[in-house]
């Protein structure tokens, strides 16, 4: 085999590594994005809006690649708290 032929083939397989390389990548992005799309579905949608305003974002397919697997914590807002009833300080018997 000559010197060019060895590029050639050299050069081949290469190239076949990038192609599988890319073909990995963009599996492993669709199913990024049909997570964000299937995590989306099962949102409560009620405040605070944070994941679902994120996962929102993450239906347009590049973003969503990455976000669908993102863990959101949507934590609720706490609710104030109702005041007491404050019994007078009553003065100490001597």
């Amino acid at each position: 085999m000559s010197k060019f032929e060895h590029k050639v083939a050299t050069l081949g397989i290469g190239i076949m590594l990038i192609w599988i390389t890319i073909f990995i990548l963009g599996l492993a992005g669709l199913a990024g994005w049909g997570k964000n799309i299937y995590k989306l579905a099962h949102l409560d949608f009620e405040p605070p809006y944070k994941a679902e305003i994120v996962r929102f974002i993450g239906v347009l397919p590049p973003a969503g690649a990455v976000i669908g697997y993102l863990d959101i914590e949507d934590k609720p807002i706490p609710k104030p708290m109702k005041p007491t009833k404050q019994t007078p300080a009553t003065p100490a018997k001597n």
